[in-house]
């Protein structure tokens, strides 16, 4: 069943206007909070997605393992996360005040977007029943997976060290501790990516 299935681009749809509204759009919409209005179509897609998922439930399984649909619903979430709270960092200068309103939208959507991502798990987990039960493979593909992932932190890491020092004036007066911890952030949602997107591709390359 692949993702670009007709049926899917409802909710695929749905999903980018809420994360637009929710991110980059402007603070209100015909007097409406953009971010409120984002939230609340997010939800309604993820209905929308778990109907979807019960509708083609079986036909989901001859395409893609457990431990694949997982890794792909990983990789979406934490792309969407990460391209949003770059964004969000970059509209405001890639510096925070933490009684700023932006900090406190950008905490919010994170928030809401990361209580999706484990209810999501566990409806698909729900779904799929008895034929979730992991196997070598699946732990074979994690470990390497999160392998790469504590790579691309460590480098990151490295990166934001050599830059705080050698980075300049400018640049290390937006170092403020607030500042610095949504950079950490960042670099945690940059791994992140990296470790769903190589167990994406692993599955993909081990498939028949």
């Amino acid at each position: 069943m692949p993702v670009l299935h007709p049926r899917n681009l409802p909710a695929g749809a749905l999903g980018v206007v809420a994360l637009y509204l929710m991110w980059l759009a402007p603070d209100r919409i015909y007097g409406i909070d953009s971010g409120a209005l984002g939230s609340g179509i997010l939800l309604a897609t993820a209905w929308l997605v778990i109907w979807l998922w019960w509708r083609v439930r079986d036909a989901a399984a001859e395409y893609a393992s457990l431990g694949q649909q997982l890794a792909a619903l990983g990789l979406f979430f934490s792309i969407a996360i990460g391209i949003s709270f770059a964004s969000r960092l970059h509209a405001s200068g890639w510096t925070l005040d933490a009684a700023a309103a932006d900090a406190w939208k950008l905490g919010r959507n994170v928030l809401l977007m990361l209580i999706l991502w484990p209810i999501s798990a566990a409806i698909l987990r729900s779904l799929r029943r008895d034929d979730g039960i992991e196997d070598e493979r699946d732990r074979a593909i994690a470990a390497r997976a999160s392998a790469h992932a504590y790579a691309v932190l460590a480098i990151a890491l490295v990166a934001l060290v050599v830059q705080l020092g050698f980075g300049g004036v400018a640049f290390q007066a937006l170092a403020t501790p607030f500042s610095i911890a949504h950079w950490l952030i960042g670099l945690l949602l940059l791994a992140t990516v990296a470790e769903h997107l190589s167990a994406t591709l692993q599955y993909r390359s081990q498939q028949p």
